[in-house]
């Protein structure tokens, strides 16, 4: 039998938001009047929304945005610079290195919680007031009492 995907748990909005607000930029980006203007050290922005809004277990929205997003970063230096410049070049790879070590360090940490949770729940049943911890006093209690019932009597003469 073949399973189907996880359906990723980020509200849909979120990343709505983050590509309209990714959108805003670009075109702030591409006016000529603002050339001068470094608009795209704001595409972090949108990667670190979905970074901090998504879900533990989704990494694919995440992916998805950081992508978008470095697609919208390299646009301007093909479409308003006709040869290679290597400053708006150098620009852009940091904008775009800077991406990519935010999606790095977003996934270490969403694998980090969710290791650091499944630790805790598997060390809480040796905490005292659980009741499946051999030491609690309430179990100790019961269990003497199980024990009690099921020894044997001693031999009565007849």
């Amino acid at each position: 039998m073949i399973q189907g995907m996880k359906r990723p748990k980020t509200n849909i909005w979120t990343l709505v938001l983050a590509v309209a607000f990714a959108l805003v930029i670009m075109v702030l980006d591409l006016m000529p009047w603002l050339k001068n203007v470094p608009w795209h050290g704001f595409f972090i922005v949108p990667v670190i929304w979905v970074a901090l809004w998504s879900a533990e277990d989704d990494i694919l929205p995440l992916t998805t945005v950081a992508v978008i997003v470095t697609g919208f970063a390299m646009l301007r230096s093909h479409v308003s610079i006709g040869l290679w410049a290597p400053a708006p070049i150098v620009d852009r790879v940091m904008v775009v290195s800077i991406i990519w070590l935010t999606v790095l360090l977003a996934v270490t940490r969403k694998r980090t919680r969710r290791t650091f949770k499944w630790i805790t729940l598997a060390g809480r049943q040796w905490e005292p007031e659980n009741p499946g911890n051999p030491k609690n006093k309430k179990n100790q209690t019961n269990r003497e009492y199980q024990t009690n019932l099921t020894k044997q009597l001693p031999e009565q003469p007849i």
